[in-house]
C-alpha cells in the first residue's frame, strides 16, 4: 500500500514538473509571435535647410491583422514640426517630442503601407533634423539617435531670395519689406488673392506599388513664371501637406504619395501663400475618384 502511495506520489511530481517545464516554451512561442506582428518603419528624409526640412515615414503593417492603432514617436531638432498627412494622423507635441497616431476610421490594413509625409519649418539658424523615432517600441530604419545625429548648432545662412532679414520678434522692418513685383498677385473684390487657377487633380498608383498618388498641375499666379512658392494641399477640408513646387513657364506640377485610403473619392483644392505672408483665395475644389 505504501508503495503504491508512493509510486502516485511520484507520478504527480512528474506531470507538474512536466507541465512546468512546457510553460517557458508557450511563452516564447507568444513573444516570437507578437514580434512578428509589429509594424515596420523607415524614414525617407528630403533636402533640408536651417529654413525648412521635409521627409516622409514609410510603415508597413507585416502582420495578417488590421493595425487599427500604432504610435510614432520621434524628436525634432531646430524647428517646429507640421504633419503633412493630418488628414489621416493626429500630432501631439510636447516640447521637441513628437507622437503621431492614426486618426479613428483610418486603419492600415494586413500587408498594407502607409506614407506620412512631414516638414520642419526653421528660422535659418539651426540644423532641421529628425531623431529618437520608435514605432510602437521598435527603431525606424534610417533614423538616427542622439548618439548618432549632431546636435543642432546655429549656422550662417543667407535669407532666402527675396527675403529681408528677420527682428527678433520674426517680423520684417516695415522699410525693408520687399513689394510686390508687378502684378504678381491679384486681389478680388473682398480684397483677398485670387486663388490658383486651372487644377487638375488625379489618384494614380505606380506599378506593383499599392500607395495612391496624387497627380496635380495648376497654373502659376502671374509674375510666377519660374518662381518657387509656398502651396498648401487640403484634401476633404484637412490640411495635407505643405508644398514648395518651382514654376516652370507659368505651369506647376506636382506628385504627391497619400498612402492608401478607405474612401471611395476625396475633395482636394489648393492656396499658396503671398508675398506679403498671408494666404490667397483656395482654387476651385476638385472631386478625385480613388481607383
Amino acid at each position: 500500500m505504501r508503495s503504491k502511495r508512493m509510486r502516485r506520489k511520484f507520478l504527480g511530481s512528474a506531470a507538474v514538473v512536466a507541465i512546468l517545464a512546457l510553460v517557458p516554451a508557450v511563452a516564447l512561442a507568444t513573444q516570437d509571435d507578437g514580434s512578428a506582428r509589429r509594424l515596420s518603419g523607415s524614414l525617407e528624409a528630403g533636402s533640408a535647410s536651417t529654413w525648412y526640412a521635409s521627409g516622409t515615414f514609410h510603415l508597413a503593417n507585416d502582420s495578417d491583422t488590421s493595425a487599427d492603432a500604432w504610435s510614432l514617436e520621434f524628436d525634432v531638432t531646430g524647428g517646429t514640426f507640421e504633419n503633412h498627412s493630418s488628414w489621416n494622423t493626429d500630432t501631439v507635441q510636447s516640447g521637441s517630442h513628437v507622437t503621431l497616431t492614426p486618426k479613428a476610421g483610418y486603419p492600415m490594413p494586413p500587408g498594407d503601407t502607409q506614407d506620412v509625409l512631414w516638414g520642419i519649418s526653421g528660422q535659418g539658424t539651426f540644423t532641421l533634423g529628425i531623431a529618437n523615432c520608435m514605432l510602437d517600441g521598435q527603431a525606424v530604419e534610417g533614423c538616427e539617435s542622439d548618439d548618432e545625429a549632431d546636435q543642432p548648432e546655429p549656422e550662417e545662412s543667407e535669407e532666402p531670395a527675396g527675403r529681408p532679414p528677420a527682428q527678433a520678434d520674426g517680423q520684417v522692418p516695415e522699410d525693408d519689406q520687399v513689394p510686390p513685383e508687378g502684378d504678381s498677385e491679384s486681389e478680388d473684390a473682398n480684397g483677398t488673392t485670387t486663388g490658383p487657377s486651372g487644377l487638375s487633380v488625379q489618384a494614380i498608383t505606380k506599378d506593383e506599388d499599392p500607395v495612391l498618388y496624387l497627380q496635380m498641375a495648376w497654373a502659376a499666379p502671374s509674375g510666377d513664371a519660374d518662381a518657387t512658392r509656398r502651396y498648401e494641399l487640403w484634401v476633404d477640408d484637412r490640411l495635407a501637406s505643405t508644398m514648395y513646387p518651382k514654376a516652370t513657364d507659368g505651369k506647376i506640377e506636382q506628385v504627391l504619395p497619400i498612402g492608401t485610403s478607405p474612401a471611395n473619392a476625396m475633395r482636394v483644392k489648393i492656396r499658396y501663400q503671398t508675398d506679403d505672408g498671408t494666404w490667397s483665395d483656395f482654387s476651385a475644389e476638385q472631386t478625385v475618384t480613388i481607383p
